[in-house]
């Protein structure tokens, strides 16, 4: 039986296109049936049936990111609520150039100070250059005490100061003792500090820290127990033998160089311990130098020297307490700190004397007295109240001079958060 094929092979010579390609003679397209939709009512049909299908998701969606929105607004407002009031203490200019005397201890009825004591040495190896027979004396410093009468008490040059042990010690120059006061009912004995030699050379009047009677007041009993004297720092420097040589101006230009470093070490290590709250004058101080003895580490001579450090500290709030009070600033009736304290012109008047440590300064300046606002207490206070209430609120606190701006997160909130730890409280000082 004869077939019509459809032929698909194109002649390498020809294009293929759908004119190459045969059809059955007589073949038709078959026509769809009547209950079947033709090819584009079909698809227009579904289209129109998915469109109608998306209408109720899109209005879905728009409703959610509005709510999304409107949520993400909520947050962040009670994410960033807040509220800043600045206000401006009242303050007070003064010109000061008081003389305070205190004990040692810290009390809630005067005013006191407390001590932070350290010590440091440093050495530097130099070259000796030969030999020789050294004798030296030993030195230290002590500070003689007049609780004998008010009146002062000269002392001449080679005055004796004797150690437990019988070694004698020697005034090199002629000293005045002040008499002692009366404070508060006590008896405050006068002070000085001075240097004194020993009565030879050698190394065995290197002795430690003693105390000192002075023999010639044996023949008046009340005058010898009235007078004494106590170490501020060890005896050293006694030496008489050979010893390796240094020239004296190496010798006396490192000891000065040890000396310098010495301070500013000293007086860092001493500000890194203060407490918080307390305040440190760099003249509330005594650094005591001692040269120690030398030591020979081959043709080499080892030079040292030591610092003791005692500073005095007093609590802030005290001090500025006592700064104000007398000067017939206003701010005498409300607590106040003075801004800068640290700045103020401190000077020693004397030194720290007797069982209670008794002791006077001066201080001089133009401080800056600023009333004290309990901040915590204001913050409660605002809590929850509306921007209009600010200034009958601000009265209840004679400390505040004015309130200087307010400031709410977000911007369209008129009342401030309920929570204390969100409103921030500025002190504007003018």
């Amino acid at each position: 039986m004869n077939r019509n094929i459809v032929t698909d092979v194109v002649p390498p010579h020809e294009k293929r296109t759908i004119r190459n390609i045969s059809i059955e003679r007589g073949a038709r397209r078959p026509l769809p049936k009547e209950d079947e939709p033709i090819l584009g009512e079909r698809t227009s049909r579904s289209g129109r049936q998915r469109q109608r299908g998306r209408g109720f998701p899109k209005i879905f969606i728009w409703i959610l990111g509005i709510v999304c929105v409107l949520l993400l607004i909520f947050a962040l407002s009670a994410l960033f609520t807040g509220a800043t009031i600045t206000i401006a203490p009242k303050t007070d200019r003064l010109s000061i150039d008081k003389t305070f005397s205190v004990k040692r201890g810290i009390s809630s009825s005067a005013l006191g100070y407390e001590i932070i004591p350290l010590e440091k040495t440093l050495s530097e190896k130099v070259d000796a250059s030969g030999e020789e027979m050294i004798e030296e004396k030993a030195s230290g410093n002590i500070v003689v005490y007049n609780n004998y009468s008010t009146s002062p008490q000269r002392l001449i040059k080679n005055t004796r100061f004797e150690a437990p042990n019988g070694l004698v010690y020697r005034l090199d120059q002629s000293v005045t003792i002040p008499g002692r006061e009366s404070k508060g009912g006590e008896t405050i004995p006068g002070s000085l500090e001075v240097t004194v030699y020993a009565d030879f050379p050698g190394q065995e009047y290197n002795i430690g820290k003693v105390n000192f009677t002075i023999p010639g007041f044996k023949s008046d009993a009340e005058r010898f127990k009235g007078f004494y004297a106590n170490s501020l720092t060890e005896m050293t420097g006694g030496f008489s033998g050979i010893r390796k040589k240094v020239p004296e101006e190496v010798r006396e230009s490192t000891k000065n160089s040890l000396q310098n470093r010495l301070k500013d070490d000293i007086l860092r290590e001493a500000r890194s311990q203060i407490p918080e709250g307390f305040v440190f004058y760099e003249k509330a101080a005594n650094l005591r130098f001692e040269t120690l003895p030398e030591k020979v580490e081959g043709n080499s001579v080892v030079l040292s020297e030591k610092v003791v450090f005692t500073g005095y500290i007093f609590k802030e709030s005290d001090l500025s307490k006592e700064v104000t009070v007398g000067s017939g600033s206003e701010l005498e009736s409300v607590n106040t700190y003075i801004k800068d304290i640290e700045n103020l012109s401190f000077r020693m008047r004397s030194v720290p004397s007797g069982s209670d440590g008794s002791m006077s300064f001066t201080l001089s300046g133009n401080p800056l007295v600023v009333a004290w606002v309990d901040e915590n207490a204001l913050k409660a206070d605002l809590v929850g109240s509306s921007k209009a209430r600010v200034s009958s609120i601000i009265s209840a606190y004679p400390a505040i001079e004015n309130v200087d701006s307010v400031a709410i997160k977000p911007f369209w909130r008129n009342t401030f958060p309920s929570d204390p730890e969100s409103i921030n409280v500025k002190l504007l000082l003018k």
